[in-house]
């Protein structure tokens, strides 16, 4: 298998603050934003959603020291029919696999 290299990200050329509110619900936000977007089946409930995102934001201001503040998070939730991989399309849904 075929290791993929990940490389880091580009900085944005321009005001970042145009991007996000920098107070959106009372929140305090600066340019250091982190917006992480989780695609997943829709299968786990509010109270494991929750603990998820309670740890995530934990584990980010532990290492590498983000503000909790800083943090956004958003899960997208699908069903199991709008996953393709590859060549085998919507095998999930063809294959009744949770």
């Amino acid at each position: 298998m075929r290791q993929q290299k990940t490389k880091a990200a580009a900085p944005i050329p321009f005001e970042c603050s145009s991007l996000y509110s920098q107070n959106y619900l009372g929140i305090a936000r600066d340019d250091d934003l982190v917006i992480i977007q989780i695609t997943a089946n829709n299968t786990r409930t509010t109270e494991q959603k929750k603990a998820l995102f309670a740890a995530m934001a934990e584990r980010l201001a532990r290492d590498p020291g983000i503000r909790p503040e800083n943090i956004m998070i958003n899960l997208v939730e699908v069903t199991k029919e709008n996953w393709s991989f590859g060549s085998l399309g919507a095998w999930l849904a063809s294959r009744g696999a949770a």
